[in-house]
């Protein structure tokens, strides 16, 4: 236990040093600095702010306009392309901050100016200069094959569709163009499918929103033939798309667009994510609004807050929806909500708000003046809601907005150390991952491996689980949890577990059995337990387990997370992009990720003193039948749960 804790410590304090490391800085004294940029770019703008006020908390900013005098003087003698630009004081030079921002390229030095690079500038939206607006167009640089562009052109395209917003979308390619032709991150099959989607985009328009949601599932040929689309005019047409994927080489060169997916709004903003981009108009006139009302024409609006990695959530809404949407056809609007997008968790939480409602868990359903939570209640009262609602008079009832971030901010204001660690607690009673620690510690425990081994191996599965939730708070493994396989790929994992743990329950069933007819372990009991024992037998070096329980610990926490951590989780990790917030909650981060493992640790010293006991070696022998038949008890009610969870 206290070696377990120990590690755990250690990591929780190197995590908040370098957090505190990129995080604060001390000045010495006041620095002036100038911003150039556009009130256009009033979000942006304050959250630079708030990053240099955390570098130099006694800072002067002077603001210019870009297009003002002052500002254009600048503009033409640093040959400046965009805003926000930052022009430090040539103090900046004598501070102790200095040399660190200088070695992690955070300043830079233009003729006599310190000014901030524009790759950390371009972190944010940006205002291109000096170009011709063009209303209404969106450009989106992407890599055909890149997971992350997927998944984004999926969100948007439904997000578009929600919200009948009137755009020209353009998709255009990240490749590179040289001597020998040209080329893309992912190779030649990215080449081509590039080719594929500028050809159908230009001469199938009306079918090419179709055709990015099928390859989503779906290889090149099965999508084209479902949409009744010839593969011979694809091949036809190839050298003309060439030369469009040269343009956009081109162009994505002279803006210097390097990530996928980039947007580029009216031809002026240059905006890195989807996030970024519903700060403007039309975004965000249209954003999310409830539809908590039933309108005048009688049609009754739903809201529906879902989770793609969630299993309930799929179940109700490719289920229970889709039939109900048949059923009352234009008699009802369901609005889907996706909270891994900000704002659909800013309007959940201020709904459960308007409705009286404690903060609660997805699948969740709100009706005009009804909302239903969980996916028992759903499927037992939402068609009978839906039905009563009909019969009624169309009555208005007051249309609640999101209230953008504020709401999620408000939900963080309301969070105390006490909250944090009960909802850690309950989340990290998981019977995925206990399932998987105490398989490994009894395989490793029947099969003579010292304590010490079975100690660093039950550690490591332990830390690997905090390091992955930690990773998930801080945004890493985002753009793989939107990916609709990413469910897929849970429930197939939660499934395999299952079967696991329900045949090491068979396994201990026929062994009691065979003993209650014989009094001997023998019979099928003991040949799996030999299949066990040449597995373990071949004696694998200690870092080779270690490596092996690392990484599956960490593919379990990845994918039981869409299970757990449902309002707290979701709510810490968007607080953390917030400047002035960032350190309460990563403190709150390291503090839930910390209790949420306390109960595997409970379950891991349980398990080992269990096994390595020599009074409970005792006890079993003497008591071999009830040990027996609980223990497949246990197994069997872990399937269970696996299973219906």
């Amino acid at each position: 236990m206290k070696k377990i804790l120990s590690i755990l410590s250690i990591a929780i304090i190197l995590s908040a040093f370098l957090y505190s490391a990129l995080a604060f800085g001390k000045s010495e004294e006041q620095l002036n600095y100038t911003l150039i940029s556009s009130r256009d770019l009033a979000g942006v703008n304050s959250t630079l702010r708030q990053s240099i006020k955390t570098l130099f908390p006694d800072s002067r900013e002077t603001y210019l306009e870009y297009n003002s005098t002052q500002a254009r003087k600048y503009i033409k003698e640093l040959d400046i392309k965009f805003v926000p630009f930052v022009i430090y004081d040539k103090s900046i030079a004598n501070r102790d901050a200095f040399f660190h921002m200088v070695r992690h390229k955070m300043v830079v030095k233009v003729k006599d100016y310190y000014v901030i690079p524009d790759e950390q500038l371009k972190l944010g939206t940006v205002m291109l200069l000096d170009r011709k607006r063009k209303p209404n167009r969106l450009d989106m640089f992407v890599g055909a094959f890149c997971p992350y562009s997927k998944t984004t052109q999926a969100e948007l395209i439904d997000f578009i569709r929600q919200r009948d917003i009137d755009i020209d979308l353009n998709l255009r390619y990240l490749v590179k163009v040289h001597e020998f032709g040209i080329s893309s991150f992912y190779g030649p099959s990215e080449t081509k499918e590039d080719i594929a989607q500028i050809i159908i985009q230009k001469h199938y328009p009306d079918k090419f929103r179709d055709y990015l949601l099928l390859i989503q599932d779906k290889n090149r040929e099965e999508a084209l033939k479902e949409l009744g689309i010839s593969a011979d005019i694809i091949e036809s047409k190839k050298e003309w798309a060439l030369e469009i994927l040269k343009d956009d080489s081109k162009e994505a060169e002279s803006l210097q667009i390097k990530r996928s997916p980039t947007f580029l709004w009216e031809n002026v903003y240059l905006i890195p994510n989807l996030e970024g981009l519903k700060q403007y108009e039309p975004f965000k006139r249209k954003a999310l609004a409830s539809a908590a009302r039933k309108v005048a024409s009688g049609v009754i609006a739903i809201d529906f807050f879902y989770s793609n990695a969630c299993s309930s959530c799929r179940e109700i809404k490719n289920r229970l929806l889709s039939e109900i949407e048949s059923e009352y056809k234009d008699k009802i609007e369901i609005n889907y909500h996706n909270i891994s997008d900000s704002d659909a968790l800013a309007l959940k939480l201020k709904m459960e708000k308007e409705y009286g409602l404690s903060k609660g868990p997805i699948p969740e359903v709100f009706l005009p003046n009804i909302a239903l939570r969980g996916k028992e209640q759903i499927k037992k009262e939402l068609k009978g809601a839906i039905k009563a609602l009909s019969e009624q008079e169309a009555v208005a009832a007051e249309r609640i907005e999101a209230g953008g971030d504020n709401a999620i901010i408000d939900n963080f204001s309301t969070f105390s150390p006490a909250l944090v660690i009960t909802a850690g607690l309950i989340d990290g009673i998981n019977p995925c991952a206990f399932a998987t620690l105490i398989f490994f510690v009894s395989l490793l425990a029947l099969n003579s491996y010292g304590r010490r081994q079975i100690a660093c191996v039950g550690a490591t599965f332990i830390i690997s689980v905090f390091l992955t939730y930690l990773a998930i708070g801080l945004g890493i493994f985002q753009g793989l949890q939107r990916l609709e396989v990413f469910s897929r790929l849970s429930r197939l994992i939660y499934y395999a577990i299952a079967l696991l743990v329900l045949g090491l329950g068979v396994y201990n069933l026929c062994d009691y059995i065979r003993y209650k007819k014989t009094g001997q372990m023998k019979g099928c009991g003991l040949k799996l337990h030999d299949r066990l024992r040449d597995i373990a037998d071949s004696r694998r070096p200690l870092a080779a387990l270690i490596a092996a329980t690392f990484v599956t610990g960490c593919i379990v926490a990845l994918f039981e997370f869409p299970c757990t951590g449902q309002v707290y989780f979701p709510t810490i990790a968007f607080v953390l992009k917030v400047p002035h917030l960032r350190a309460s909650a990563f403190l709150y981060l390291i503090l839930y990720n910390l209790v949420f493992t306390l109960p595997l640790v409970a379950v891991f010293l349980l398990a080992d003193k269990g096994f390595a006991s020599e009074k409970f070696a005792l006890f079993t022998n003497r008591h071999l039948d009830g040990i027996k038949i609980a223990t497949v008890v246990l197994f069997f009610s872990l399937a269970i749960l696996l299973f219906i969870l």
